[in-house]
């Protein structure tokens, strides 16, 4: 288990490294203020840090799935937005991904925390599509 999270977080540093690049060119803000949909998201990963291990890997497994799952259907994607599913889709993202299913909980918190990363995704995503 040690060995795929400290992956992850090798992952996640470059990962932002990249984004910032791209926010960067594209001339974006990263100080604009959040929107109330990305602040509950915030607050929710707050949250799970004061749960056992076991709800926090599930939640991290449950919105990694739903981001590799969301670029899975935007696949190929428009031009523009081409590079972004295909770094998020790539075959060790969905190695990582499983990796951390492996490790789950089915614990009621656990469960319940599953269930609270799925409405805020879906959140997330909508207001994404409502911004555009």
């Amino acid at each position: 288990m040690q060995a795929i999270l400290v992956g992850g977080l090798v992952a996640l540093e470059t990962e932002l490294t990249w984004l910032e690049e791209h926010i960067t060119r594209r001339g974006l803000a990263l100080a604009a203020p959040r929107r109330p949909t990305t602040e509950a998201y915030r607050e929710e990963l707050d949250r799970l840090l004061r749960e056992p291990f076991e709800v926090g890997l599930t939640a991290l497994w449950t919105l990694e799935l739903v981001y590799l799952e969301a670029w899975r259907g935007a696949a190929p994607g428009a031009a523009e937005y081409r590079e972004f599913v295909e770094h998020w889709t790539v075959a060790a993202f969905a190695g990582y991904v499983a990796s951390l299913e492996a490790h789950t909980s089915d614990w009621p918190a656990a469960e319940a925390a599953w269930l609270r990363i799925v409405r805020l995704e879906r959140e997330f995503w909508d207001m994404a599509f409502r911004a555009r």
